[in-house]
């Protein structure tokens, strides 16, 4: 079963402001910051990767339902789009740029949940570059929602 509700407006759908940070590996597991080129390619200028993010974003889950598995339990999820704004770190400077994205989240419980996000990441890179960069990023994680335990009215 799915749900779409348009009859609700924007701010009663807008799930919360989304703050994470971010650093970012290569496929051994290295920080890229002890990386000196990709792959063992050297090039005139070399990449600037990133080292760190660290983004603040309005998350609006417009799309929410639940579903079974195995007719055992019943799971709900919620479909959000997210943008904001951020401050990205490499190894010759700081940007602030842009980010705009689409996930999913499944609640596995009343305080834990399974998320996976795709997003644009739009950064107006500095000297020896100056040029504008879209780069996307797939993660996937847990929300964790604080206080663990619910306390409901009877």
């Amino acid at each position: 079963q799915y749900a779409f509700n348009q009859q609700k407006a924007l701010v009663g759908q807008l799930e919360g402001i989304e703050c994470a940070p971010g650093e970012f590996f290569d496929e051994d597991g290295n920080d890229l910051s002890t990386v000196p080129g990709a792959c063992g390619v050297s090039f005139d200028t070399p990449p600037d990767p990133y080292q760190h993010i660290y983004i603040a974003n309005f998350v609006w889950s417009p799309i929410y339902g639940k579903f079974s598995i195995f007719s055992k339990k019943i799971y709900h999820f919620d479909l959000f789009l997210t943008a904001g704004v951020g401050y990205y770190d490499t190894e010759r400077d700081g940007y602030i740029g842009f980010n705009a994205g689409l996930g999913g989240k499944i609640f596995l419980n009343d305080w834990l949940a399974f998320r996976a996000d795709l997003r644009n990441l739009t950064i107006k890179e500095g000297a020896p570059f100056n040029n504008v960069v879209n780069n996307r990023v797939i993660s996937a994680g847990f929300s964790v929602f604080l206080p663990l335990k619910n306390k409901r009215e009877k």
